[in-house]
């Protein structure tokens, strides 16, 4: 019977806490109350069911300029995950100032006004620049169009076509968007 039809919560919990934690197959059983099989069997299938939303829960909406008007459409900002460093690759390009050690990092951008998120890249050496990322050929520069903005922190500065970065001299109502873009995008 495909576990999809006879969905059992717990599994899903386990294969969230699979996610997470990334535990050892005796712990994640131990807490599933299953055997070490049947814990890994239920996560992956649930890992590959999530995987599998992602076309359609991470959608860019601003192709549509017409329907589209913002001109901040996006909120962008990157999470590190730690990582063991790659032995057959070692390299300071690994290295995640938030933890000290090696990390993967990902970029993520939250639609301002829409609450969603919009574009995901990566992963990446935590150590890679944000602003090299954003001008790659699938980076985000990619997906804006002629009048759309990003709002972003100092990592991408030079990038003053594309991307805002909030300062002193924005007028009250331009901070206030550009302050409820960086609360949407709050990953970290």
């Amino acid at each position: 019977i495909p576990f999809h039809q006879h969905p059992k919560p717990t599994h899903l919990l386990l294969a969230l806490r699979f996610l997470k934690q990334y535990p050892t197959k005796e712990t994640l059983a131990g807490h599933g109350g299953v055997t070490e099989k049947t814990a890994l069997l239920c996560c992956w299938k649930y890992v590959e069911a999530i995987q599998a939303l992602k076309e359609q829960k991470i959608v860019w909406l601003f192709d549509d300029i017409d329907k589209y008007k913002e001109v901040y459409v996006a909120c962008v900002d990157g999470v590190h995950f730690w990582i063991w460093e790659p032995r057959k690759f070692p390299s300071t390009k690994w290295y995640s100032p938030k933890y000290k050690k090696a990390g993967l990092a990902y970029k993520i951008g939250v639609a301002v006004h829409h609450n969603k998120i919009g574009w995901v890249n990566g992963p990446f050496p935590a150590g890679k620049n944000d602003k090299k990322i954003f001008d790659k050929p699938d980076g985000l520069r990619s997906k804006l169009k002629d009048r759309q903005r990003c709002i972003a922190d100092q990592g991408y500065r030079g990038n003053l076509d594309k991307v805002v970065i909030r300062n002193n001299r924005h007028e009250a109502p331009t901070k206030d968007v550009m302050e409820q873009g960086k609360n949407q995008s709050t990953v970290d």
